[in-house]
């Protein structure tokens, strides 16, 4: 029994002499190191949607209402091509008395490509870079209320001209982080849905076609930006978002 006792307390003061020194006897340089892709940005997104609709047959225009927030990824497949996609949920805003709505799915996915950039370095104040970037997205809404369910396509291509301004001082191409970006341009969307209801089904599209979409984002650092966008047709949708650019 002793000696057993005594093999015990010599295995454990074994063991914690070796997990003592463990740590400060391996290498400080790993064999791999992992780090985030360059390419790679994710972040969350916020919409308030209002968009003018045409009913089948109708007599007159409808108001679309609707809040949508969804999770945002983004890769640069080319360094001057990036695709993206967001998923979350959407619901209508309507506050029709005794209408109930829940969360249905939002998803959508698009390209964005980088085809032409000038850079500005004189006067000072003046100094950044102005770009040309269209982009197309293409998005899925589900929605349903106590009183029918809903659920459209919307297709934009925008053709987006935009001015991100340096802060680095002197102003120089090399090593430019940029502080501020902002971008306006026309855009074009196709918008096609139905609507389900206890009276039957309506088909409706959008009331116009032709619009403008704008916006900015601030950089707090370089890998994190806040932004805030519009998209005029004939009613105004404005969106929010926080990026992080790994």
């Amino acid at each position: 029994m002793k000696i057993a006792t005594l093999s015990l307390v010599v295995a454990l003061q074994a063991s914690l002499s070796l997990a003592a020194s463990f740590p400060t006897s391996i290498s400080r340089d790993a064999l791999n190191v992992g780090q985030p892709s360059e390419r790679l940005t994710v972040g969350l997104s916020y919409q308030e949607i209002e968009r003018g609709v045409d009913l089948d047959g109708g007599a007159e225009d409808l108001l679309l209402k609707a809040n949508s927030a969804s999770l945002y990824i983004g890769y640069d497949i080319l360094p001057w091509l990036t695709v993206f996609g967001t998923v979350g949920g959407v619901e209508l805003d309507d506050a029709t008395e005794g209408v109930e709505t829940d969360a249905g799915l939002k998803i959508s996915a698009g390209v964005s490509a980088y085809l032409w950039q000038v850079n500005i370095l004189e006067p000072i104040f003046m100094a950044g870079r102005f770009s040309f970037k269209p982009t197309a997205e293409v998005t899925q809404y589900n929605t349903d209320s106590n009183v029918g369910d809903g659920s459209w396509i919307d297709a934009v291509v925008s053709l987006l001209l935009g001015y991100e301004r340096f802060d680095q001082f002197p102003a120089s191409t090399q090593g430019i982080d940029t502080s501020l970006a902002v971008y306006i341009g026309p855009a074009l969307s196709y918008m096609s849905g139905t609507i389900d209801s206890l009276e039957g089904d309506a088909d409706f599209d959008a009331s116009e076609d032709l619009g403008i979409v704008g916006g900015a984002d601030i950089y707090l650092s370089p890998q994190v930006s806040l932004g805030v966008a519009f998209s005029v047709f004939d009613e105004t949708t404005i969106s929010g978002s926080l990026r992080f650019h790994l």
